[in-house]
């Protein structure tokens, strides 16, 4: 048996750092392109909240499946007031040689066909 193999009947919920939905500019970027932000993960959460529907420990089930549904980052936390609300680094571009801009090429198309 391993040595954590119950921790989850016994863990904490998932915290969900409600500053983080408090960034009115942040939300506008996310509601206004949702396919930049596209969730992938290999769990089958439908069969994920079956297997779990007997736990004992449903407020942490709840909020995994939550996350696993809308994407989280359960400790984030950029309230620092020194964070940039915004940032558009689109004009610090710097120059690639022809090896970079062709890997960069690459990765890119494989990123997409992988979705």
């Amino acid at each position: 048996m391993f040595p954590h193999q119950h921790s989850s009947e016994y863990a904490d919920p998932v915290p969900v750092p409600p500053h983080e939905f408090a960034d009115s500019n942040a939300l506008c970027v996310v509601a206004a392109h949702p396919d930049l932000f596209y969730i992938v993960t290999p769990i089958n959460v439908d069969r994920f909240e079956v297997l779990l529907q007997d736990h004992p420990n449903q407020p942490f089930v709840y909020l995994v499946r939550h996350a696993l549904h809308e994407g989280f980052w359960p400790w984030a936390d950029t309230s620092d007031l020194s964070y940039p609300s915004i940032s558009d680094n689109s004009m610090k571009t710097s120059s690639k040689t022809d090896e970079q801009i062709h890997f960069i090429h690459d990765q890119l198309h494989e990123e997409i066909h992988l979705g």
